[in-house]
């Protein structure tokens, strides 16, 4: 399956409109939760909104192995994590609409921590265990009253192209969630948007997805052993080699230049 861009625009324009086209849905969203709760309305107004970016930006996505994944079932996406392009990749590529694991931070800005919260996406603060843990727990709960997530295990989007080494909170997530995993690689993102840049180029991106993986099988192989067979099943899918740099050292090599 692909999705085709419409006409790009400049750099400056994209990013423009990403701020104003966000900004607009977002206080949809709000607005249809408040007056009528409409799961079905809300669904579909994030996915205008992921493409109506994709259009602005000129981005295309072709989706591979989409038929693996029952619209009506509930799953713990995995995929590996290059670029904030990622997000509106996914909701192009998937046959239903997840929720997102995300970062505390975003909570806090206007308009879009709020049509997040109510949107059924899941803030997690990496620094605090307790309050990690404890996101943890509500995102298990999350996925066993039905909803479908995405988790970066990375962490954070990676700097090279390869596949980093995961943090736990996830597989803890998966194994408290009782639901199948399914690995995802994306490719191409991260030249359209890189971490450190804010102007978005257009181009085509694909977004792979991997069989899922059941329960049982997780829990048979425990948390490590899950972590290995994600990892190399998301680093195939994406083509990309497995980066074991430990993260505070893949930071410094990585970090922009200030000359």
């Amino acid at each position: 399956m692909h999705s085709h861009p419409m006409p790009t625009v400049s750099g400056t324009l994209r990013l423009l409109f990403t701020g104003s086209w966000t900004a607009s849905v977002c206080a949809g969203l709000i607005g249809v939760h408040a007056l009528s709760g409409d799961g079905e309305r809300f669904r579909r107004l994030e996915q205008t909104w992921a493409a109506g970016l994709a259009r602005a930006w000129g981005m295309g996505v072709e989706t591979h192995g989409a038929e693996r994944v029952d619209p009506a079932g509930t799953y713990l996406f995995m995929a590996n994590h290059q670029s904030h392009v990622d997000i509106v990749a996914l909701i192009e590529a998937l046959p239903l609409m997840p929720g997102f694991l995300a970062k505390k931070e975003l909570r806090s800005v206007p308009i879009l921590g709020a049509a997040m919260e109510v949107g059924g996406h899941v803030f997690i603060d990496r620094r605090q265990r307790t309050q990690a843990i404890e996101a943890i727990d509500e995102a298990a709960r999350v996925v066993r009253g039905g909803a479908s997530i995405v988790v970066f295990p990375e962490g954070t989007r990676n700097e090279r192209e390869a596949v980093a080494v995961f943090k736990k909170g996830g597989f803890h997530l998966a194994l408290r969630a009782g639901v199948p995993v399914v690995p995802i690689g994306i490719r191409g993102t991260r030249a359209l948007l890189p971490r450190h840049s804010r102007m978005i180029r257009s181009g085509d991106v694909s977004v792979h997805i991997g069989a899922p993986i059941s329960p049982l099988e997780l829990e048979s192989l425990g948390l490590e052993g899950s972590m290995q067979r994600v990892r190399k099943e998301i680093a195939a899918l994406a083509a990309m080699p497995l980066d074991d740099t430990p993260r505070r050292a893949r930071s410094r090599e990585d970090a922009p230049s200030k000359v």
